[in-house]
């Protein structure tokens, strides 16, 4: 997913949680998707559809 998202937004910072690891961070967040961009959940699944994942990154972006 990380791979998917700079080549769309090079430079751009991206943070991985692990929700066993750190459960403080997602407890934090809440219940969430697996992707969020700028406050903006990401509904695509990036393994099935690379494309509509790396629109729905880059329309997130332009907010």
């Amino acid at each position: 997913m990380k791979g998917l998202v700079e080549e769309v937004a090079p430079g751009l910072p991206v943070k991985t949680i692990n929700q066993f690891e750190e459960s403080q961070e997602v407890e934090k967040r809440g219940k969430v998707t697996f992707c969020i961009v700028n406050q903006r959940p990401v509904e695509s699944f990036f393994y099935y559809d690379k494309e509509n994942f790396q629109r729905e990154v880059l329309e997130a972006l332009e907010r």
